[in-house]
């Protein structure tokens, strides 16, 4: 099965869980070291931030990029929708983000990542749950 992707079924920046931060925000919040300075409507102020490419720290949120690691689109059609590693990878990475982040997946998710995932042997799903 190969899906076709669409940016635009992903939307920006929700705030899924109705909380006043965003999902930019909570992860700021998330994987600051120290606790961070909110302003109105959870604008992040401040924090501490660890880069991983270049192990500086950072401390205004504005200086900071939140995305996939490899962006969603080229994942997909560099072969993430079909190849055997790959696609075992990025279901491993799939259900870790949605279990770090506690998100929920209906029957149809949850048996369409079982369908794609068969093959995949021993793939094992890491994650640690964020702390919000």
């Amino acid at each position: 099965m190969v899906w076709t992707y669409q940016r635009t079924s992903f939307r920006h920046w929700i705030d899924e869980d109705r909380d006043g931060c965003s999902t930019r925000n909570e992860v700021l919040i998330a994987e600051s070291r120290k606790p961070v300075d909110k302003g109105d409507r959870c604008k992040i102020v401040s924090g501490e931030w660890l880069s991983y490419y270049d192990q500086q720290t950072v401390t205004d949120p504005r200086g900071l990029d939140i995305d996939h690691m490899v962006p969603l689109a080229e994942a997909w059609y560099s072969g993430a929708s079909h190849s055997a590693d790959a696609r075992c990878i990025y279901l491993a990475d799939w259900v870790g983000t949605k279990l770090r982040w506690e998100l929920t997946a209906d029957r149809t998710e949850v048996k369409t990542l079982h369908d794609l995932a068969a093959g995949c042997g021993q793939q094992h799903v890491q994650y640690e749950h964020a702390q919000g």
